[in-house]
């Protein structure tokens, strides 16, 4: 689990990395500890969630990711999640709108109505200012987002028992 922090366009922007807590096989203590961290370095909740997933790939393991965020964190959390897909350069002309309304993966559709269908790409092979655009890109649905949701962050009980920890009140 990895935090840091950053700055796009003037904005402070705080990252949570949370690497394989939210895999199939992911049920161990250290799992349980990450996910306490997890809470802890994102109370009193986050803005946005970034579900990460390569294009072309959403697989029955990405289907149980998803299924463990929602029982992580509640399955409201799926109004303030955003799906980014990895290697862009596979579309190969064809636009990621395209792809994600033709695509015969069901769990995939599935999860991006329930997302609000607010997903972006990136080219796994993008330099300079590809990925410059590229991020800007992320960020504009994620303001688009926030405006949607008047700046609310997502909470819930977990995350208003870490705040309290922070400030040494538990």
């Amino acid at each position: 689990m990895q935090k840091a922090n950053g700055h796009v366009d003037g904005r402070n922007i705080l990252v949570v990395d949370t690497p394989s807590i939210f895999e199939a096989k992911a049920q161990d203590q250290e799992t349980y500890e990450h996910i306490g961290d997890c809470y802890l370095l994102s109370a009193p909740g986050p803005h946005v969630l970034l579900l990460v997933t390569q294009l072309g790939r959403f697989t029955e393991q990405d289907t149980v990711a998803v299924t463990k965020v929602k029982e992580v964190f509640g399955a409201g959390v799926m109004r303030h999640t955003v799906i980014l897909f990895t290697h862009k350069e596979d579309l190969v002309g064809e636009s990621l709108d395209d792809y994600v309304a033709n695509t015969d993966n069901l769990q995939l559709k599935s999860l991006v109505r329930e997302c609000g269908r607010r997903y972006c790409a990136f080219n796994n092979r993008a330099t300079g200012e590809e990925q410059r655009e590229q991020l800007l890109e992320l960020m504009a649905v994620i303001e688009r987002l926030e405006r949607e949701l008047d700046g609310a962050f997502y909470t819930n009980d977990l995350f208003f028992d870490a705040q309290i920890l922070q400030q040494g009140g538990g």
